[in-house]
């Protein structure tokens, strides 16, 4: 694309072929762009929401530097690579082998593994946090199994090889997956939304209920069909805050104050500023979400 010297023409070409790859990256990016700071607009709109922004992430989600050379860090990174194929070392040891021996297609699986570590090497901290980022970064992994299984194809000789390694592959794909993601994807929540259900019941469907202890969680309102202030637990929330999120549910009927665990803010403080407000606070419910937690964690390869 760049040989010199370069013509008008060379260049009418080289710009031919740059368009494509910059709308390509360029259209997506900007989107991208264009929603976070929309969603930034939305959460801010609660007092805190801030916490969640793009920049008050910014720190928590890259980690430091200290936690990128850490040896525990990277090994909890790689002992959480998904079974996308399957957890069998002997598999993953024939694909290195093929590469050894083929030395074909070595640049694209290389490549592929490196892309596959960019992702927590970037966003370390937050790939530490939530085991299932390493599920969204995995393709990189398929990619690398495809590029061993071409350079078996490609290899004089290798073609009946190839071709049962990509069965092999396939077929250990439909394995894990009837195995492992299958029954989770079976799996209903109907219990859970009914325990949520019957706490709620005597709400009204208007109502609003505060959460304490519950983190960000949003499946407790969610089951509960009920708008909800959830208040977060995962750093300490300035009293500020608290009373401006407060003040905001001033003209709403108070459905209840549900709390659980040992949050971080205490309900006696919580009760005294909503008394202050004229918010009702006769209808507390401490709540053992322990057991639903676990068990919705057991049965959602999402859950963090």
């Amino acid at each position: 694309m760049f040989r010199r010297p370069l013509r008008l023409s060379q260049w009418i070409v080289v710009g031919q072929r740059l368009a494509p790859l910059v709308l390509a990256v360029g259209v997506p990016l900007a989107v991208g762009l264009w929603w976070t700071h929309y969603a930034d607009q939305v959460k801010e709109e609660n007092p805190l929401g801030h916490y969640l922004t793009s920049t008050g992430l910014m720190e928590w989600n890259f980690g430091s530097l200290r936690q990128r050379l850490s040896i525990a860090t990277w090994h909890t990174l790689l002992d959480r690579t998904p079974s996308l194929l399957t957890y069998d070392k002997a598999f993953w040891i024939g694909c290195l082998i093929a590469v050894i021996l083929t030395r074909r297609r070595c640049k694209e699986v290389g490549a592929c593994f490196l892309l596959y570590l960019s992702g927590p090497a970037i966003f370390t901290n937050l790939y530490v946090v939530h085991e299932y980022y390493m599920c969204a970064n995995g393709i990189f992994l398929l990619g690398a199994a495809g590029f061993c299984i071409i350079g078996v194809l490609e290899a004089p000789g290798g073609q009946k090889v190839g071709f049962a390694a990509a069965l092999v592959t396939v077929s250990l794909a439909f394995v894990c997956h009837k195995n492992l993601y299958l029954p989770i994807q079976r799996q209903t929540h109907r219990a859970f939304a009914s325990h949520v259900k019957e706490l709620v019941k005597n709400t009204e469907r208007d109502s609003v209920i505060v959460f304490l202890g519950f983190d960000y969680s949003s499946v407790w309102p969610y089951y509960g069909e009920r708008r909800a202030l959830m208040l977060p637990t995962r750093q300490r929330v300035s009293d500020s805050d608290v009373q401006r999120a407060l003040r905001n549910l001033q003209g709403y009927k108070i459905g209840g104050i549900f709390v659980t665990g040992r949050p971080i803010y205490p309900l006696e403080s919580l009760l005294t500023k909503m008394k202050a407000l004229g918010l009702d606070t006769s209808h507390v419910k401490v709540v053992d979400s322990a057991g639903w937690d676990a068990r919705t964690a057991r049965s959602s390869p999402d859950h963090d």
